[in-house]
């Protein structure tokens, strides 16, 4: 059998740091299918690892506690990712932009408004984001660059950030920010990741 790449790599962090350094290799903000498959990898060393030490010895029985613990998150965040597979997701998006930087947070802008509003549902419905900027979920603000999408109305106009079709419920806008309502990053990060693997 061909070595596991992921595996070692596991093996070598463990010897560095121990179970909190592969705990943190692991919930690396990457999107949840690379969890999925990371703890699918921490699934394995830990059955070896359990496997050495002898049966109903206390290093045995720790070993595995934290397959258990693994095994749990493998599951978790690969019926997270298949979910994601079944959603509506709007066709043929093209993005004006596509941005995730600091401080962190998810940027779109597109020019076909109902296209931008599919994805936005899909961010808070699977990826329990909060959805800010957007006049379908949230008003704009005046803290844009003056030719921003957040300002644009369909049709590419640039309006006053003042103009209240940019207050909650407008009818313009052109740009949404995205954020993880628990105040993390990891979802919004998921989310990006998703769009570039689908759309770009």
């Amino acid at each position: 059998m061909a070595a596991n790449p992921l595996l070692n790599h596991v093996r070598d962090l463990y010897a560095r740091g121990g179970a909190d350094a592969i705990w943190k290799w692991a919930v690396a903000a990457d999107g949840a299918h690379g969890k999925a498959k990371r703890f699918a990898v921490l699934v394995i060393f830990a059955r070896n690892q359990r496997n050495q030490e002898k049966d109903g010895s206390d290093a045995y029985r720790q070993w595995n506690e934290r397959l258990k613990v693994y095994v749990a998150e493998r599951d978790k965040y690969e019926k997270r990712y298949e979910s994601r597979q079944e959603v509506w997701w709007p066709t043929g998006v093209v993005f004006a932009e596509l941005l995730y930087h600091s401080p962190p947070h998810l940027h779109i802008a597109c020019a076909d408004r109902g296209k931008l509003i599919g994805i936005c549902k899909v961010a808070q419905e699977q990826f329990n984001c909060r959805v800010g900027e957007f006049p379908p979920f949230d008003s704009v603000e005046c803290v844009h660059v003056t030719s921003s999408w957040h300002y644009r109305a369909p049709g590419g106009v640039v309006l006053p950030c003042s103009s209240s079709r940019l207050d909650l419920g407008g009818d313009a806008g052109l740009a949404a920010d995205i954020n993880d309502l628990d105040g993390g990053s990891d979802q919004e990060y998921a989310l990006y990741i998703e769009l570039k693997r689908r759309y770009t």
